[in-house]
């Protein structure tokens, strides 16, 4: 995930500063537990995706994994019908509720 903020750092320069954050912020931290299903390889096909769209700014993270999912041979949708289901409960969500409140104020 460092390797991507890097990068990203090198190709957009100061606008995914702006857009993205720094190394270890909260954007940073979602993108790493959104991606935690993909391997070096996809997200480097993600990110030579990304510079082939040809967009001055950083992808947005749906954006980003449709690119990583779809410019490589070896990615499937498969994946992601491996990950373990989780039911969530009015408990459980109340946590991430309470950060979502809080990062729209």
């Amino acid at each position: 995930m460092v390797w991507l903020w890097a990068r990203f750092g090198q190709y957009y320069g100061g606008k995914a500063k702006r857009k993205l954050g720094d190394i270890g912020g909260d954007t940073f931290r979602v993108w790493q537990s959104s991606l935690k299903c993909f391997g070096a390889e996809q997200v480097k096909a993600g990110f030579k995706a990304t510079i082939l769209r040809d967009d001055t700014w950083p992808p947005e993270l749906q954006e980003f994994i449709r690119l990583c999912v779809d410019n490589n041979p070896q990615a499937s949708h498969a994946e992601f019908l491996r990950l373990p289901a989780h039911k969530a409960t009015r408990e459980s969500a109340a946590p991430h509720r309470e950060k979502l409140r809080a990062l729209l104020r």
